[in-house]
């Protein structure tokens, strides 16, 4: 028997949680990668070749603003004035929860860059990282993991998790977050991947303690 998350697992408990583990791990390995190998044609395929004019468009500046953690601070506000008809403590959570997933992936993604210390994409679309830690002498200009794609999936993740039936839209609005980043060309496509994974990684288990969500792994997942 192996004690875990305040209770005892069986062996074969422990086995398959083990093997979900792996999985889990090997499909985010996977998806990384792939993003990884792409990052060259998705630069120049998705950049617009007139920035400008594209981050004055209305659905841009609506889809970049996912990114901005005061919206995320709306939307727990008017989730807590919508449902004033549940528990006081269910409330609480469900605010929380919004708040902690956008900001504590947008903080995490902030960390991240410091220490992987890869800088946003050139005009090339090439590679360069500063080396590890770099970031803390220098923390200008580096691209991965994208904060702002972070926040906006965190929030997305724990609003999903807080009112599933709103969950595919918020999850749209922060892809179409991620996308505005790479129409701007401001970040490769594995710097919004990585956002994305480092997003959910965090705000699960921040929703998880504040009590939005049970502590088995939602199907949700």
């Amino acid at each position: 028997m192996r004690h875990v998350g305040g209770r005892w697992l069986s062996p074969r408990e422990a086995r398959l949680r083990t093997r979900r583990t792996l999985v889990t791990v090997a499909v985010v390995l996977f998806v990384f990668i792939a993003a990884s190998v792409l990052d060259h044609w998705a630069y120049f395929f998705f950049k617009s070749g007139d920035t400008p004019r594209v981050e004055g468009r209305d659905w841009y500046r609506l889809l970049r603003v996912m990114g901005y953690l005061p919206t995320w601070l709306i939307v727990a506000l008017a989730a807590w004035l919508l449902s004033k008809k549940e528990a006081i403590a269910a409330r609480i959570s469900m605010t929380l929860s919004i708040l902690a997933g956008a900001t504590l992936s947008g903080a995490a993604a902030e960390l991240l860059k410091l220490i992987i210390a890869r800088e946003r994409p050139g005009e090339d679309g090439r590679y360069v990282f500063r080396g590890l830690f770099a970031g803390f002498a220098d923390g200008s200009n580096l691209g991965l993991p994208s904060s702002h794609a972070a926040v906006a999936f965190g929030g997305a993740i724990a609003l999903a998790l807080a009112r599933p039936v709103l969950g595919p839209l918020a999850i749209v609005l922060a892809a179409g977050c991620a996308w505005t980043r790479l129409l701007s060309g401001d970040h490769f496509l594995s710097d919004v991947t990585g956002a994305a994974l480092l997003a959910y990684a965090v705000s699960v288990p921040a929703c998880r303690t504040l009590g939005l969500i049970p502590p088995t792994l939602p199907r949700f997942a």
